[in-house]
Parts: structure tokens; C-alpha cells; sequence
């Protein structure tokens, strides 16, 4: 709540323990510094990241094909940078990963799922070759998209819904997936 009340620059250990009622003594119990508490903040964000997915992938339904569920973990995080821009940020742009086992699985565990998804897609129409550039390219277009709705660029084209214009652009690269049979 802090994070999304000051931002990132402003966030102190200080602010996070008077908002939560307690000493700022009390908060360097928990966190040796800010850094660590942001790292903190950064992983349940991967956390929540990895969740919106799941669910987005569920919605398709037990029986959708690979390429439904595919679009699913596109719109699962499409609907979790709509919904904590802060948080998307801070675990894109303002954390240090190194060294932190915790915060790395967490942030592995999103893009392995969507990894999975891509790999199944891929097997489902056939394509031969490595799946990681596909990967990388679904994952570019759902973070680069929620990057500029996040900063409001997309407004200038008349664009303020930003999970339904997103999943109109999965729609676009999914038909790549329906069209192409190896």
C-alpha cells in the first residue's frame, strides 16, 4: 500500500512502519534495509503475476487447446499490470535479483509458465525449433504493451483500456499459431 501511495523513490521503512502501526525499529526486524523490503515487495508482485496468469490460463477452460491457454497467460498478465502498475515496475525497473534465491523462483516461476504454454502451443500446430524466442516475443509484446499503457502513451491513439486492446493484439500473434501448421 505504501509503494502504491509514495512510489518507489519515495518508499521508506520509516513510512511502511508508521502505515503499519508499529516501531520503525520493528520494520528493520524484518528488513535489513529498503532494498530488502522492496525485494520483498518484487517477489510477492511475481507471485501475483504467476497467480493472474494460472487463473487467465484456467478461464480458457479444462479442455482449451494449448494456443487458447497460450493467450491465456498473455491476458493473465495484462490483467495484473492493469491492476499494479507499481508493483510491475518495481519488479521490472527497480529491483536487484542477484542473489536473491526467493525473489529469482518467483519471478522464474512466471515466465516457466509461460514458457510451458508456448512450448505446448508450439507442439499443438506442429512447429519445429527452439521455443524460447517465442517466448521471448510473447513476452516482450504483453510487458512492452503494459509499459506503455503504464505510462500513458496509448492514449494518444484513443487507447484507454489496456487488457482489452492487449488481448486484441494476442488475438493478432495467436493467429500466427492458428494459421501455421509446420
Amino acid at each position: 500500500v505504501e509503494l502504491h501511495k509514495v512510489g518507489m523513490q519515495q518508499l521508506s521503512l520509516r513510512g511502511v512502519a508508521r502505515r503499519a502501526g508499529v516501531t520503525h525499529a520493528a520494520a528493520y526486524h524484518h528488513f535489513a534495509d529498503k532494498d530488502a523490503l522492496l525485494r520483498r515487495v518484487a517477489q510477492e508482485g511475481f507471485e501475483k503475476l504467476y497467480a493472474s496468469m494460472q487463473e487467465s490460463i484456467a478461464e480458457a477452460g479444462p479442455n482449451a487447446d494449448p494456443v487458447a491457454q497460450l493467450r491465456g497467460a498473455g491476458v493473465g498478465y495484462l490483467r495484473f499490470a492493469a491492476e499494479d502498475p507499481q508493483a510491475l515496475m518495481l519488479m521490472f525497473d527497480g529491483t536487484d535479483m542477484e542473489g536473491d534465491d526467493e525473489l529469482q523462483t518467483a519471478a522464474r516461476s512466471a515466465f516457466d509458465t509461460l514458457l510451458h504454454c508456448v512450448v505446448a502451443a508450439r507442439a499443438h500446430c506442429k512447429l519445429p525449433g527452439d521455443p524460447l524466442p517465442d517466448a521471448m516475443l510473447h513476452w516482450s509484446i504483453v510487458h512492452g504493451f503494459s509499459a506503455l499503457v503504464r505510462a500513458g502513451r496509448m492514449k494518444c491513439a484513443g487507447i484507454v483500456d489496456g487488457v482489452a486492446y492487449g488481448s486484441l493484439l494476442l488475438d493478432r500473434v495467436m493467429a500466427i499459431y492458428q494459421t501455421t501448421t509446420g
